[in-house]
């Protein structure tokens, strides 16, 4: 589909959105690109064709320092506030990475009641497709939390029973030098859950954060036993300490603000302010 959404496809359309299971169908594989600094969407983008569509979330800076040239949409979370991208002011510097052919579209993804979507207009990338998931993650996610953009849509995308394969590239929910991780999300279940559709064969990954050593294993191998007993006395420990030294991570991080900003400047606003000197040298103002 054009960047404009007037190609034919012919996708049959329901009240102004595709023919969600035709519109993924048409591809051999669905690669979901997690915002970890490990990611390299580039490098999949050589090793796999037109035949996958790639799907980037949010801040698609987090990952990419250059356009992307694969076939390619991005999903953009709402909030009660409109979407991040746009009331977060980074459309600017998102649509260079997307825009361009082999731009699918974008689904403004609302994840709770209260998120709002924006006008199409508002992302310069087209075409926008609102998505209401607030309540894909209800009877299964951990109550006074919501699920992340990440893993409401994949949940979303397994549920439409798509023929085509769904991978994951970096979904590790682990914060990186410059991002942190929201906590209102579970980043621990969504990695329980993760690692337990990769085992049933429903998802597949293309990278070993969700193919590591179980050394729950080795403990069963060691004293015999039930591996499931094994596994569910480590998730109560495990849930315990992860929740703690989340906690304490994020008020760490929320204290060292300034040497993020110092460390992002000149990816983020380098280009601006090179132009700007540029155009001051030449004119004299």
């Amino acid at each position: 589909m054009s960047a404009d959404g007037d190609a034919q496809t012919g996708i049959a359309a329901t009240g102004g959105a595709p023919d969600w299971r035709a519109f993924f169908n048409r591809f051999a594989r669905v690669v979901l690109i997690g915002n970890s600094h490990e990611a390299d969407p580039a490098a999949l983008g050589r090793q796999f064709g037109d035949d996958t569509l790639f799907v980037f979330f949010n801040r698609v800076y987090k990952v990419l320092d250059a356009p992307f040239a694969g076939r390619r949409m991005l999903v953009a979370r709402a909030t009660d506030r409109g979407a991040i991208i746009v009331r977060s002011n980074v459309v600017d510097l998102v649509h260079p990475l997307m825009a361009g052919a082999g731009f699918e579209g974008v689904i403004n993804l609302k994840g709770e009641t209260m998120d709002r979507f924006d006008e199409p207009s508002a992302f310069r990338l087209g075409p926008v497709w609102p998505l209401d998931l607030s309540t894909v993650g209800q009877g299964l996610y951990p109550a006074g939390k919501v699920p992340s953009t990440g893993f409401a849509f994949l949940l979303w995308l397994l549920d439409l029973g798509l023929e085509t394969r769904v991978a994951l590239h970096c979904f590790t929910g682990e914060r990186s030098p410059n991002w942190r991780n929201s906590r209102a999300h579970d980043w621990t279940f969504e990695q329980v859950a993760l690692r337990f559709l990769l085992r049933s064969g429903r998802i597949d990954a293309l990278d070993d954060h969700l193919t590591g050593d179980m050394w729950t294993d080795r403990i069963v191998a060691r004293f015999g036993g039930d591996r499931n007993a094994v596994a569910a006395s480590a998730a109560e420990v495990l849930l315990r300490r992860v929740d703690v030294a989340d906690r304490l991570a994020g008020e760490a991080w929320s204290t060292q603000g300034l040497v993020r900003f110092l460390r992002q400047t000149p990816r983020l606003f380098g280009k601006r302010f090179s132009e700007r000197f540029s155009v001051a040298r030449r004119t004299g103002k």
